[in-house]
């Protein structure tokens, strides 16, 4: 069951679980987090709601795993937020001690809904309970103010992150990311090239969406030589950009030349848009998740 809840192949999980209830055995409650937790991963709350019911009914108790399963399945969704706390709250009240991952869904849940003080509010309680943050914890705090526009606030948080130096909170590509995005978006494009000195110090690879956002940051300030120059980077490194950056690249009068030479280089011939998330997605080898961060 948990491969298959790994490889995303929810239904050859599900018929195990099946299977095994067919033949008497009586499943446990991590046979129930298994399938909990790929539904989650799918947005199903509702199923993971039942899931909870029904193993209650067979007088197993759900513990921190299985209610960070159900947190999670409503923050990822945008006008679930309240449901994800609702069910935090739930969790306390049954007497369960979160961990740093039932902090982290609760934190994505409010940075998903808008709600970047609530997320910095429950890391400061799971700080005050003794609870480390995790590099995801970071990620989805980070990710919170970048929605936000708070770019003071996320550097705040970022520079914690650094001096803190918990183990397992090294800097990851996407933390970059999101605080490249955020200068990027902040009209602070100077300091960019640093953050790419910066991950290179730590032996971090940019990737399709580091190249793209620093393209996005330079179009926006109109300095189209370093447009050009951050192109041909993406391409002599064998990343390909993000095509929603390409499309600002018409923009840059200077680039269009550089820009349909490139693109027809990579294979790719029709310029497409942010909300082609299809397009996007089969075009460039990022993980949907990260391109709509970024977006």
């Amino acid at each position: 069951m948990d491969a298959y809840s790994k490889s995303d192949q929810v239904e050859e999980a599900e018929g195990i679980f099946h299977e095994l209830k067919e033949k008497g055995l009586k499943p446990t409650t991590t046979t129930y987090n298994i399938l909990m937790n790929a539904y989650s991963r799918r947005m199903q709350p509702e199923i993971v709601e039942s899931l909870i019911t029904e193993m209650q009914g067979l007088g197993l108790k759900p513990n921190v795993k299985s209610y960070t399963c159900l947190i999670s399945a409503y923050g990822r969704q945008r006008k679930m937020s309240d449901m994800a706390a609702d069910a935090f709250l739930r969790m306390k009240k049954a007497g369960i001690k979160p961990t740093s991952h039932s902090y982290t869904a609760l934190i994505h849940a409010y940075s998903v809904g808008g709600w970047h003080e609530k997320a910095y509010a429950a890391y400061e309680n799971m700080k005050r309970e003794g609870i480390s943050p995790s590099i995801e914890t970071y990620t989805a705090l980070l990710e919170a103010f970048r929605r936000a526009g708070e770019t003071d606030k996320l550097m705040e948080i970022w520079k914690s992150m650094i001096s803190n130096k918990v183990e397992g909170t090294r800097p990851t590509v996407m933390t970059y990311n999101i605080l490249m995005n955020a200068y990027a978006r902040g009209g602070q494009h100077c300091k960019l090239p640093q953050s790419l000195k910066d991950m290179s110090a730590l032996n971090l690879k940019p990737d399709s969406v580091t190249y793209s956002t620093m393209i996005y940051a330079y179009v926006r300030v109109e300095r189209h030589q370093f447009v050009a120059i951050y192109l041909f980077v993406s391409d002599e490194s064998n990343v390909l950009s993000v095509l929603w950056c390409h499309s600002n690249l018409v923009i840059a009068q200077e680039c269009i030349h550089e820009c349909e030479e490139f693109m027809s280089r990579s294979g790719v011939y029709e310029l497409v848009y942010p909300w082609e998330r299809v397009a996007v997605f089969g075009a460039c080898p990022v993980e949907i998740s990260v391109i709509d961060t970024i977006l």
